[in-house]
């Protein structure tokens, strides 16, 4: 199980860097040429947020692991 979580973690810390990428460079783009339009600016926005909540729930998903594995070795004579 903890290594699932592991993968999972993992994986979200990666979809969110993309995501936060993608941001960096395609959302200031498409502000600088269409930065007048609420849609856009919108989507941008949109981008930035869920880059944020993809790495944070990818930070406290390796949180979890790291203390799942602390606490079992604690357990263990």
């Amino acid at each position: 199980m903890k290594k699932g979580i592991l993968i999972l973690a993992v994986l979200l810390l990666l979809w969110g860097a993309v995501d936060l990428y993608h941001w960096v460079t395609i959302g200031w783009e498409a502000l600088r040429f269409y930065g007048g339009v609420a849609s856009i600016e919108e989507l941008v926005r949109y981008q930035f947020f869920q880059g944020l909540i993809k790495t944070g729930a990818g930070l406290l998903l390796l949180a979890t692991c790291l203390l799942m594995g602390r606490r079992k070795k604690r357990q263990t004579p």
